[in-house]
């Protein structure tokens, strides 16, 4: 290494007369600079978690004790540098503490001068919320530790998001006060009255546009992601079941459902970035 040093010694014996003599090679005692050894480390969190995880990538310390300890050496090492390998266009920051902070792609590593660190998991990011029980995410950084006079070593901190199941919420409008039907698309109450049935024939019909959302999380299912029950126009219990590809193409190819007291159009899907889903619809 170029931090290496010899001390060099010359030795000469005398005996008890006037002899000397002079080794022919000096005594050389080779000064090795120790650099510091960086050992890659690893820790875990599980979705929705809202504790951070937390460990110490130098003394080889996390709360899954599956760590293993760097060597400093004599000249004493710091973490100088991080950086993110799933993003690799991340510039890190630093805090008002001097801590080193990056984001991620799913989360947030805080580290320190000694080591410790802090990741925080972004759970609203949709990939994470995405994740089944036993399915899991990677998100990896790469940290540098350098010395007292420049020797610099790299490792890796790996940090697995393991997933957890997500309930399904569905909401639909809040129910309005009685108005008066009128034709227009602002009525949110059907009576009789605005019926092809009813006792007016001739009225025009009322329709009702509207929406209703839910949350999936983990993602709808291939196969039966959404499912409307009613009742038909006989009066039979019928449902509809709609695919994943289904609901997603319903702004263009909608669905309609005949009831006992009028027709059910579903004309639109958006999904927001925090994964609520709105389906739109048009009741006649």
């Amino acid at each position: 290494d170029a931090t290496d040093v010899t001390d060099s010694f010359g030795i000469t014996a005398k005996d008890d007369g006037v002899e000397t003599e002079t080794a022919t090679q000096n005594l050389d005692i080779k000064i090795v600079d120790d650099a510091p050894t960086a050992v890659d480390d690893a820790s875990s969190i599980t979705e929705d978690s809202t504790v951070a995880a937390s460990g110490n990538v130098i003394g080889g310390a996390n709360a899954s004790a599956n760590d293993a300890a760097d060597t400093v050496g004599a000249d004493g090492a710091t973490v100088t540098a991080i950086a993110s390998n799933n993003v690799s266009g991340n510039t890190p920051s630093t805090n008002a503490d001097g801590d080193r902070v990056i984001d991620g792609e799913f989360g947030t590593l805080t580290i320190k001068s000694d080591g410790s660190y802090d990741y925080v998991l972004d759970n609203t990011n949709l990939n994470v919320q995405g994740l089944l029980a036993g399915e899991s995410l990677s998100e990896t950084f790469t940290y540098t530790l350098t010395d007292g006079d420049g020797d610099t070593a790299d490792a890796i901190l790996d940090l697995t998001i393991n997933g957890a199941d997500d309930g399904v919420t569905v909401t639909v409008p809040a129910d309005i006060a009685a108005t008066t039907p009128d034709g227009d698309n602002t009525d949110h109450v059907v009576f009789e009255s605005g019926l092809a049935d009813g006792s007016n024939p001739s009225a025009t019909d009322t329709q009702v546009v509207s929406n209703f959302t839910l949350k999936a999380l983990d993602g709808l299912a291939t196969d039966g992601g959404v499912t409307l029950a009613y009742t038909n126009v006989n009066g039979e219990a019928r449902t509809l079941s709609l695919s994943k590809a289904q609901v997603e193409a319903l702004a263009t190819q909608s669905q309609t459902i005949d009831t006992q007291y009028g027709e059910l159009v579903l004309n639109g899907y958006q999904q927001a970035v925090d994964g609520t889903i709105t389906i739109d619809y048009n009741y006649t």
